[in-house]
């Protein structure tokens, strides 16, 4: 614990953290002030826009079975935010938000600390924390959404898994299954990790890390099953909002289609593209683990007809983030990297809060 909060991680997360708020809130400020009278009533939502505010919902009402779509929202984020509204009056958004911000800092010194263990250095890791503060759409990292306690989990656990921490392992990838469906992918990790372990050690135990983002994700499904009588209902309405399952080649096909049509979805081509290249300098650079967390979650994101949210998907998968952090030795991209993560932020930040870019 002492190693996580220590001077030096303290010095290089601190103002990461810190200056992301204050660009993201800054830019919030200016759009509130410019935006068109077509967009204010979206603008006024500001912290609850888009998911957060089903966050907020979900945390006041519950679950409600008349309205199938709260169900496709995880519940480890909500259980979290009504735990510590209990101790904190107000609005529930302000829970929410705490919990949402205070993990962004853990996570943040979470990641510092994987970097140093990886005997990457601390200026990559120093690189790698700005990078991901100002990730383009590390705005949720500052709204109500479940992004920065589902990365607390998944970074935590796969520290544990670096110490062979079995049970460790288990109980926080089975919060991250909780959190996010998406938490299912570390398995990938760990069947590596349990490869590389052998025979040796605690059957149990590493079977245990195994199952523990799958016995989340199927705690919730069976809960959500049990309540509504609908089997794979959370799937079933995600699937509503992004389409069924793709090939992911045919999804990018289809992405140059649009860019010849200039459709305005062709972004999401472009990052796709930047996101395969992190992929390949995380497979290059870092151990297999990564890349197969990585690759998986970015496979998904890529395997669904609607990317819309392509690029927070992407966050999540953050050894793509310690790769643009590698690309930084080369002294040309040093600045090129930082401006574009910067400008990125500044602008999904605006277009998500006037409802024009979904995150």
């Amino acid at each position: 614990m002492n190693k996580i909060f220590s001077r030096t991680a303290i010095r290089a997360v601190v103002p990461a953290w810190l200056a992301a708020r204050l660009v993201v809130g800054f830019t919030m400020v200016l759009v509130n002030i410019f935006a068109p009278e077509e967009r204010a009533e979206f603008v006024r939502q500001r912290f609850q826009s888009w998911d957060a505010g089903w966050y907020r919902s979900l945390l006041v009402d519950g679950y409600d079975l008349g309205v199938a779509e709260g169900f496709r929202f995880f519940p480890g984020y909500v259980l979290l935010g009504r735990a510590v509204h209990v101790f904190l009056p107000g609005d529930a958004q302000w829970s929410l938000l705490l919990v949402s911000n205070g993990a962004s800092l853990l996570m943040l010194f979470l990641l510092y600390q994987l970097v140093i263990g990886e005997n990457m250095g601390h200026r990559l890791a120093g690189r790698t924390i700005w990078l991901m503060a100002f990730f383009p759409t590390g705005f949720v990292l500052v709204w109500g959404y479940a992004e920065s306690l589902f990365l607390v989990f998944v970074i935590a656990g796969l520290l544990a898994l670096r110490k062979r921490n079995w049970w460790g392992t288990a109980a926080l990838f089975f919060a991250a299954g909780l959190t996010r469906p998406t938490g299912v992918l570390v398995v990938f990790a760990v069947a590596i990790s349990l490869f590389k372990a052998g025979r040796r050690g605690p059957w149990l135990a590493k079977i245990a890390a195994l199952l523990g983002a799958p016995l989340g994700v199927s705690a919730y499904l069976w809960w959500a099953y049990s309540s509504t009588g609908e089997p794979w209902l959370p799937v079933t309405v995600q699937r509503t909002l992004r389409g069924g399952f793709v090939d992911p080649f045919s999804r990018l096909g289809q992405g140059f289609g649009d860019l010849w049509d200039k459709d305005p979805d062709a972004f999401h081509l472009v990052t796709a593209l930047i996101f395969l290249a992190l992929l390949a300098v995380v497979v290059k650079k870092m151990p297999m683990v990564y890349g197969a967390y990585a690759g998986s979650v970015l496979l998904v994101a890529l395997a669904a007809e609607n990317i819309n949210s392509l690029e927070r998907y992407a966050m999540s998968a953050f050894p793509l983030v310690i790769a643009l952090a590698f690309l930084m030795e080369n002294r040309r991209l040093q600045r090129v990297i930082p401006a574009a993560s910067l400008a990125g932020l500044v602008c999904l930040t605006a277009a998500a809060s006037l409802g024009i870019y979904v995150p």
